[in-house]
This record gives structure tokens, C-alpha cells and sequence, in this order.
């Protein structure tokens, strides 16, 4: 069967909101991205919370820059995505694929 999870309290992430995004992308090209994510933000998107996360935040301020948009070779709507993860608390560079070549 089908489940629908609801979450009443969802775990917030203040440091998601407050970071500057434009400044913490370290490197774009049209195959990948490298963003310097704080410390207390969660590299992917969870189950509970999908928008305060480094992934979600930096391809809405992308988005909003113009610097990423469109679609990418194949069709897909151009999107960024992690290709390794940072632990919870741990600041340091993530790299984001940008193209499915660089996503292999």
C-alpha cells in the first residue's frame, strides 16, 4: 500500500536560511559546482525537511541568479545534486554534479 507521512515538527535549520549561498559557491562550471557548506545544514534534502538544505539552497539561489537553468543534454531540467554527502555538523567543500556525465 501507499504511506503519507505528515510531519508535525519538522527539524528546522536556521544556518540553511540565514547563509549567504552566493558567496559559498567556490567553483561553476556547466558540469559540476563546489559550494563550502556550514557547519548545522544538511547536504541533501530529508524526509522531514526538504527546502533547508545545501542542495535546495543553492540551486534556488542559482535558479534566482540565472547562472543555472534550463535543460541540460538529454532533456532533464537542469538541477544540481550532491555526489557525496557532508555529515550534519561538518563545514568543508561539496561538490555538486551539474551534467549526467559528471553525475556517473
Amino acid at each position: 500500500g501507499e504511506h503519507i507521512f505528515a510531519y508535525v515538527s519538522p527539524r528546522r535549520f536556521p544556518k540553511a536560511v540565514d547563509a549567504d549561498w552566493g558567496s559559498r559557491v567556490v567553483f561553476l562550471n556547466d558540469h559540476f559546482c563546489v559550494v563550502n557548506k556550514p557547519g548545522g545544514v544538511p547536504s541533501i534534502p530529508r524526509a522531514d525537511n526538504q527546502a533547508e538544505s545545501c542542495v535546495a539552497s543553492v540551486n534556488r539561489h542559482l535558479h534566482a541568479a540565472g547562472k543555472l537553468g534550463g535543460r541540460i543534454p538529454g532533456g532533464q531540467e537542469s538541477w544540481l545534486n550532491a555526489v557525496h554527502r557532508l555529515d550534519l555538523p561538518t563545514h568543508g567543500l561539496l561538490i555538486l554534479a551539474r551534467s549526467n556525465a559528471f553525475r556517473k
